[in-house]
């Protein structure tokens, strides 16, 4: 850069024309670049130049006032629609900025590629609507308009019902698949719908012949369906009941709310699926009938099926008055035959008394004297007058029990005590049989409360029924324990056993029960056990492993406890 403006220096090496060999020196040319300088080059190259200085405002706003060159010494700018400029930053001989060349040329290329853009977007949207409505045309031919004609069948299907007509199918693709699968369905569906109606008419006919009056209400109560039978028993028609009465017109009032309940609680399956009530027919008559409800699964129908039993009702309730009739009759004729009982019993056993009495008298006193043949028939009358007057105490003592008469004197006993009086007394008819007892009885009392006469009895017969059915030399065993609030006893012999089946039969007054022939008995004396231990609160049972296996005898009865309070 000089004081009068840019200047152009161009420096080139002397040499030879071949260039080669060593410089001679340098030839240096320089030349103004000035607006004139710029504006013969531009004529010559038919291009617009212009020179530009560093503060110009047309220069880019990244190189006003610049002092060192850029990185980019060249820019091109869009500078409208029609021109596109160039600017070129020449630096002076210093390497800082200097003069800018500006170059303008015409956007004829752009222009050229925004036509054919242009031309190319319109030819390209007319082909695209033109493929789109080809497409959209064979849509129509091949597809939409067989799809719009299976959908019109299928619904003319739907709305006439017809499900055995078929849609029409054509040709071998998804659509005709499609038509086939349909068709298919429509068969199933058109079997489905006979074998319901096959069904529904089975039903009607079990509904309309079951013999009951069936009702199908829903859980508003209103009847649904309703077979003739329900016209048999309300005195309704038909029509006259489905759809229009409810099912709670034909219950009385009175079991009105037990039958309303009932329904609400039913579907929990708290209560039966059946009860008896009350119904009232059209004429105002009250009959008796059983419902017997069930429930659709799935549903809240629910289906009675009603038993008339008016006619069970009255019969019922006259052979209960009969009944009645007939047990007051019954018991009075118990009462007179019971009393009868106890006057022969009572007659007969007076005069038993004196025979055993004189017998005894003639037996003891009179012995001697006697020839052995009338002493040997008086000892046999004897035994059979005693027992005689045995089975007559039987016989009173079971009466009394039967009856409730029985008399106790309930005291404070050792059952300890008890139970060895009885062993006591009964011993020679052990010692006679050479039978030996062993007796385990605790060292302490077993308090009870008890009839000692009644007791000792019970106890003596189950002794006496242990040696009469126990072989000579047999093993007899009474054991008594504390068994909770109770005192447990048990007697047990080796003698011939019971059968299984005659364990509970051998307490039956006058049981036909097997036993040897050399044991005899009255045949109550276990039957009156029975009686008085149960009069005592307590229980009697029989034990054994069967025939020729011995048997046992268990007794328990209530303990008394410290205070002196029944268990």
């Amino acid at each position: 850069m000089l004081s009068e403006g840019p200047m152009m220096i161009s420096s080139q090496p002397i040499m030879r024309s071949e260039g080669e060999g060593p410089v001679r020196g340098s030839l240096i040319f320089g030349s103004h670049f000035d607006t004139g300088a710029v504006s013969s080059i531009a004529r010559t190259t038919n291009l617009s130049l212009s020179l530009l200085n560093m503060a110009s405002a047309e220069l880019p706003s990244e190189w006003i006032g610049a002092e060192v060159m850029p990185i980019n010494p060249i820019v091109v700018r869009p500078a409208n629609e029609d021109i596109v400029s160039g600017y070129i930053l020449l630096s002076d001989i210093f390497g800082k900025p200097g003069p800018v060349i500006k170059m303008d040329l015409p956007r004829a290329t752009y222009k050229q590629g925004l036509s054919s853009t242009t031309y190319f977007t319109a030819v390209s949207s007319i082909l695209l609507l033109l493929f789109g409505l080809c497409v959209y045309l064979l849509l129509q031919k091949f597809i939409l308009a067989r799809v719009d004609r299976l959908s019109k069948d299928v619904t003319e299907i739907g709305v006439r019902g017809r499900h055995s007509a078929h849609v029409r199918t054509s040709g071998n693709d998804e659509i005709s698949s499609l038509g086939a699968a349909i068709n298919e369905m429509l068969a199933a569906l058109n079997q489905s719908q006979e074998d319901l109606k096959k069904t529904a008419n089975e039903y009607r006919t079990i509904f309309e012949t079951t013999g009951a009056a069936t009702v199908v209400f829903g859980e508003d109560m209103v009847v649904i369906h309703a077979n003739h039978m329900v016209e048999t028993l309300s005195g309704y028609t038909k029509a006259e009941i489905e759809g229009r009465m409810k099912w709670t017109a034909f219950v009385s009032e009175d079991d009105l709310p037990r039958m309303l309940s009932y329904h609400k609680q039913r579907p929990s399956g708290n209560v039966p699926n059946k009860y008896e009530f009350k119904f009232v027919r059209r004429d105002g008559e009250v009959g008796y009938g059983i419902a017997h409800i069930a429930i659709v699964p799935g549903t809240t129908i629910r289906v009675a099926s009603i038993t008339d039993v008016t006619a069970m009702k009255k019969a019922e309730g006259i052979l209960k008055a009969y009944s009645a009739h007939l047990e007051e009759l019954v018991k009075e004729k118990t009462r007179q035959k019971e009393k009868l009982m106890i006057n022969i019993t009572h007659e007969l056993r007076t005069p038993l008394v004196s025979i055993v009495g004189y017998l005894n008298h003639v037996l003891k006193d009179n012995v001697e004297s006697l020839p052995e043949a009338v002493k040997c028939s008086l000892e046999v009358v004897k035994r059979n007058a005693q027992r005689l007057v045995a089975l007559t105490d039987d016989l009173l003592d079971l009466r009394s029990i039967d009856s409730g008469m029985l008399k106790l004197d309930m005291r404070k006993l050792d059952l300890v005590e008890v139970i060895t009086l009885c062993i006591t007394e009964i011993k020679p008819f052990f010692e006679t049989r050479l039978q030996k007892v062993n007796v385990e009885l605790p060292p302490h009392p077993l308090m009870i409360l008890g009839d000692n006469i009644r007791l000792c009895q019970a106890f003596t017969n189950i002794l006496s029924n242990a040696s009469k059915f126990t072989p000579e030399s047999g093993v007899i065993t009474v054991k008594a324990i504390e068994d909770g609030d109770s005192i447990r006893t048990e007697i047990t012999d080796t003698g011939i056993g019971i059968r299984r089946e005659d364990l509970e039969r051998v307490f039956e007054p006058l049981a036909m029960i097997e036993k040897p022939t050399y044991v005899r008995g009255t045949g109550l004396g276990l039957s009156v056990t029975k009686g008085l231990v149960e009069a005592h609160g307590g229980r009697i049972w029989a034990e054994s492993a069967g025939e020729g296996k011995g048997a046992k005898f268990v007794v328990k009865l209530p303990m008394l406890k410290l205070d002196g309070k029944e268990t």
